[in-house]
């Protein structure tokens, strides 16, 4: 119902649209993720360290990796959001915006059939990822950083990333 309304005000442009919607993403793994990367791995304690089941911290570079891949897989995962914004923005789409006729009850269990849905597909995706061969060779990237740092939840490879 909010990105409705804000996309009522929203730039014309598609790539105004995925950038900014790129842009909030970023920001939100910045807020979310730094904290917990400044808190466990900049200024790491003795007491801190004792409780992590990899003993080693991850070097610079993995950790500037890690960011790189989150940057890519951000703006893979954003382009699909953008594009049904965009759509929906000028009429191309039968995206249902608002309350409207259907009432809070449509809106409320929709949301949490979508919800239930995509966690669902997220899990299946994620087991045929280690499962098959052909997507395994797509999701092992993410599997690369032995000794992740917050920043590594989302490093996917665009096309990972997308899909999901």
């Amino acid at each position: 119902m909010v990105l409705c309304e804000v996309m009522s005000a929203a730039p014309e442009s598609f790539l105004s649209t995925w950038a900014l919607i790129a842009v909030l993403t970023l920001a939100s793994v910045v807020v979310f993720s730094g904290p917990v990367f400044w808190f466990y791995y900049v200024r790491p304690t003795y007491e801190k360290w004792c409780y992590k089941i990899n003993t080693r911290f991850p070097s610079p570079e993995d950790v500037r990796l890690e960011i790189q891949q989150t940057v890519k897989g951000i703006l893979a995962a954003t382009l699909a959001p953008s594009l049904s914004l965009y759509l929906s923005q000028h009429g191309m789409s039968y995206a249902y915006c608002g309350v409207g006729q259907l009432g809070w009850s449509y809106m409320f269990a929709s949301f949490f059939a979508c919800w239930i849905l995509a966690d669902l597909f997220e899990w299946g995706y994620h087991y045929l990822g280690h499962s098959v061969s052909f997507m395994w060779a797509v999701h092992r990237h993410h599997h690369r950083f032995y000794n992740p740092s917050p920043f590594s939840v989302i490093a996917d490879e665009p096309m990972d990333q997308f899909v999901r």
